[in-house]
Formats: structure tokens, sequence, C-alpha cells
């Protein structure tokens, strides 16, 4: 009888222990599968950031690409004479050589074409041998074949008024080379597709390939390039795993797609794919191992501990190496914005140099145009009154010539403190509202709080009025189609004196927004604008330690916001 008993507790005992061995082997598979998965989930969003990454990359290099077309189309005119009326190439490739196209990385060549002839390519080579796969006139970017064989993607300027055109032949093996070499490893596939012209431009360990793919063979084809088709189709963004067989070989890879039509590039859909075998065929070896394991019971026991810890030790592995990745990706990403940021600045250091030299130069030129019109005024008889008029406009002329010089000064020269006086800010509201009212218009209204903030800053009076002043003028130029107020606003805020001017007008685009501090940057018809007020505003509140900031909404109005460091506290810093 006990023998009977003990017999059944062991039985229970074994059950129970099988039990034990496949619920926990059922309870850890399960919690693997979700570490697995949320890797995955993972993977995937860093795809996607890699692929914003490369998008703006290309976007800064196609808008260089274009910015130095348009120059080489603007200033070659000498050198395209030459190469029409007198046969001699030379002077244009000296022309492509010291142009900025030169400067810009990852360019094949440069050439320059009229029709679809090559006439001239640059470093000295033969224009012979170059042809294009389809003419320029396609809505796609068109593909060069080289002498060499190589398949380029080209980009073309405008026509010029000689009938030329210029060339930009992209290097894709240099510009894979280096999104692999500095952001993404050998494991990655980079895919430029345009679905306009079934275009593919990829790159898989370290090897280009340009392709033109119909849009029924990319549509037939079950595959990568399928995908990138179909987002672009879709326009919306893609990010998971995919699995597909292709030629008898089955590919499982995790893809992230961002489509033409929501990229910065505007050219090209962007796919970032890497191989998921790491992580998703992982997991059915993972289930394998723990039901074979099961079927052994006991010694399942040990097997399931060592497969548990070798799994975990490969999961923080892997978790570790894509931490890794993405602090790369964010590397890069802030490297990027670094070197966009001092090439902003030496632009504006550029455009400085040049203003500089040139105002003092032309104003030497306006100061005898200005003084002969007033002797020849002053010397003509009263009733000879249409030269009187016209002498008058000829020096009206020359004085608008020369405040627009003053100007480009402005912005040229750094103010310095021997110009700067201790001035109340309500002071200078009332001087730049008394200057701005006969520019106002009739259903424009003008109101003007002020309260109580710090009695003095320390500022060059000019300046800052002029600053106010245009501030005032784009208010009222703003609101002038559909009338309302016009709001001027001085208070104070932790020491500082806040400057505030407010309108109701049709407001700022969101992609003009970012460039409206630019130099010459305008959205006026031309001869309405110079493009200099707000750069010269935001001079000089950096000379003045503030600082501009700007809030707009289109159909509601737009706010800019000076802040200048009152007395007190430009005393206290400095001490």
């Amino acid at each position: 009888m006990k023998k009977k008993f003990k017999d059944i507790w062991l039985q229970i005992a074994i059950v129970a222990a099988i039990l034990a061995v496949i619920g926990g082997s059922v309870t850890l598979a399960l919690s693997y599968q979700k570490a697995v998965e949320e890797l995955a989930e993972e993977q995937s969003h860093h795809l996607l950031d890699i692929a914003w990454s490369t998008d703006r990359n290309i976007a800064s290099l196609f808008n260089r690409c274009y910015n130095g077309l348009s120059n080489a189309t603007r200033y070659g005119e000498d050198a395209e004479k030459a190469l029409l009326e007198e046969g001699d190439p030379g002077k244009m490739q000296a022309y492509l050589e010291n142009s900025s196209l030169g400067e810009i990385p990852y360019l094949a060549g440069i050439l320059v074409m009229k029709g679809d002839r090559v006439l001239v390519s640059s470093g000295g080579t033969s224009p012979d041998g170059y042809s294009l796969t389809f003419g320029h006139d396609q809505p796609a970017v068109p593909i060069c074949r080289t002498p060499e064989g190589r398949e380029l993607p080209v980009f073309f300027s405008e026509e010029t008024a000689n009938g030329l055109r210029y060339a930009a032949l992209l290097d894709v093996d240099a510009l894979f080379g280096n999104l692999t070499g500095r952001v993404l490893t050998a494991e990655y596939w980079v895919v430029f597709y345009d679905g306009a012209s079934g275009l593919a431009l990829q790159c898989s360990s370290n090897r280009t390939t340009v392709t033109v793919f119909s849009g029924v063979e990319v549509d037939e084809r079950e595959d990568g390039f399928s995908v990138l088709a179909r987002a672009e189709q879709d326009n919306e963004t893609v990010m998971g795993a995919y699995s597909y067989e292709r030629n008898g070989t089955q590919t499982d890879c995790l893809i992230a797609v961002i489509p033409k039509g929501l990229s910065q590039n505007g050219v090209f859909t962007v796919g970032i794919a890497v191989e998921s075998s790491r992580v998703v065929l992982f997991v059915n070896d993972f289930f394998t191992r723990f039901l074979s394991s099961t079927l052994i019971v006991f010694a399942g026991v040990f097997a399931l501990a060592a497969v548990i810890f070798h799994a975990r030790r490969k999961s923080n592995k892997m978790r570790e190496e894509l931490i890794l990745s993405r602090k790369e990706g964010e590397a890069a990403r802030e490297l990027l914005e670094r070197r966009e940021e001092v090439a902003h600045r030496q632009r504006l250091e550029l455009i400085g140099t040049m203003t500089s030299g040139i105002a003092h130069e032309f104003n030497n030129l306006l100061t005898p145009i200005m003084g002969y019109s007033i002797m020849s005024m002053e010397k003509l008889p009263p009733e000879n009154e249409e030269l009187m008029e016209n002498l008058s406009e000829i020096y009206e002329a020359s004085h608008r010539a020369k405040t627009l010089v003053s100007r480009l000064s402005a912005l040229a020269r750094k103010n310095n403190d021997e110009s700067k006086i201790l001035l109340s800010p309500y002071e200078l509201g009332e001087k730049a509202e008394e200057m701005a009212l006969p520019s106002k218009p009739e259903n424009v209204e003008l109101i003007v709080t002020r309260t109580p903030g710090p009695e003095r800053i320390f500022v060059n009076e000019t300046s800052l009025v002029q600053l106010l002043l245009n501030l005032l003028i784009n208010a009222f130029q703003a609101t002038e189609e559909k009338g309302g107020p016009a709001k001027v606003q001085i208070s104070a805020e932790g020491g500082d004196v806040l400057f505030r001017v407010s309108d109701t007008g049709i407001g700022i685009p969101k992609d003009v927004l970012p460039h409206i501090f630019e130099p010459f940057f305008t959205t006026k018809e031309r001869g309405h604008g110079t493009g200099l007020g707000l750069a010269i505003a935001m001079q000089t509140v950096e000379t003045h330690n503030g600082r501009i900031t700007v809030e707009s909404s289109e159909g509601i109005g737009t706010t800019f916001t000076v802040t200048i460091p009152g007395a007190e506290k430009r005393d206290e810093t400095e001490s």
C-alpha cells in the first residue's frame, strides 16, 4: 500500500516536473519572442532615422548641384562666346575648372552641351563618347553614358541665352562609398528610386548598380523594388519586416522607405534595408531547440538553461550594437548640421566682405553724379522745366542708390560700443512710429501699447530705430490688402526690453520662414524689395547682444519679437 502510494506521488512529481519544464519552456520562448520583436521594431525605427539622414545628405548635395549650375549659366557668357564664335574650348574648360561646380563633392565631371551634343567636358577629357540614355526633357533625372562605359545620373541647368546647357554628372560610386563608409556598414542596402522613369541606383556589399525598370517590371518583381514603388505611389513612409523569394533565393529583411513626395531631395524615393535573419530567423531556431528539449524532459532542463543563457548574451549584444548604431547615426546627423551651420556663416562672411568693397566703390561713383546734378540744376534757367525735371530724377535715383549702398555697408559693418548710448526704449518706439506713420495705409490701424520696464537700454539709436521702422513698414504692407490692425507692444521681461511688432496679414509660408533673415532673400516683386531689411535687423540685434524671433500662421498674421538687454542687466553681465 505504501509502495503504491509512493509510486503515485512519484508519477505526480514526474508529471509535474514535465509540465513545469514545458510551461517554463513555453513561457520563456514567448518572452524571448517578444524581446526579439521589440528589437526588430527598434531596428526598423533606426532604419527610418538613417533613411531621413541619407535623404538630407543627398538633398543638400542636389541643392549645391542646382545652385552651381545656376551660377555657371549666369557668369559664363565670355567663355560661351569663345566656344561658339571662335571654336575655342580652352576658355570654357578653364571656366569650368574655376567655377563653383568644381567644389561640389561626388561629381564625376561637368559637361557643356548644345541640344543633346556634348561640346566641352571638364578635366580636359574628350567630349566624344558621352550619350544620354533618354533625353533631358524627360521628367526624371536622365542617365549619361561616359566614354568609359559608366552610367551616371546627370543634372542639367536652364538653357543660357546662347542656347547652351551645363550638366553635372553624379559619381554614385563615390556617393555610396561615403555613405557606407561613414554612416552605414556593408550589411545595409541603399537604394534611390524614381518611379516616373524606373531609374534605380543601388548599393549593396559596397557595389553600386544603375538600373532602369519599366513600371510593369517593377510591379511583377515582388521584392524590395516593388516595396519602394508602392511607397512612392501611396506617398507614405514604409517601415517593417519583409520576406520574398527571387530566383530560388529566400530573402528576409527589415526595410524603411521615404517616398519622393515626402523627401527633402524631391528627386528620389530613398530606401534602406538590412537582412533580418539575425532577428527574425533566430526565433524559429529558438523554438526548434526548445521543442526538442521538451521531448527529453529532464535533459531538456539543462539544455534549456544553456540556450536561455546563450540567448540572453546574444540579445544583449544585439541591443548594444543597436544602441551603438543609433549613436553613430545621431553623431552623423549632428556633424551634418554643424557643417551646414559653418557653411552658412562662411557664406554670410563672404557676402559681408564683397558688399563692403562694392559699396565703397559704388559710393565713390554716386558722389560726383549727385554733385554735378545739383550744380547743373542751379545753373539752369527757370523756364527750362523739362531738363530740370530730368536732372531731378537723376538726383533722386542716385540718392536712392546711395541709400541702398548705406544698407549694404551696414550689413557688412559691425557696430561697436562707441556708437551706442543710453536711451529710453519708449522714446525709440515713438521715433520709429513717427517715421512710419507717413507709410501707413488708410485701412490699417496702428495700435501701440507700453508696459513699465527698464528705463534705459544701451543701443545705437540709428540702427535700432531703423530696425523698428523696417518691421513696422513690413507690418503695414502685410496688412494693407485686407486691412486691420498693426500692433506695437513695448514690454519688459527678466531685465530685458521686448519690442513686439504684429500684423494681421497673410502670414509667412512654412517653406519661406527659415530663409527670411538671409541677405538678398525676398518674396516681393522685382523693384519692391532688396531682401536686406531683415538681414540688417538680425545683424543689429546680434551687435546689441539681443535676439529676434518670428511667429507666423498663414492666413492669421505674423509677430516679430526683438529682445534687447536692459542697461542694468548689461552692467551685471559685464561685472
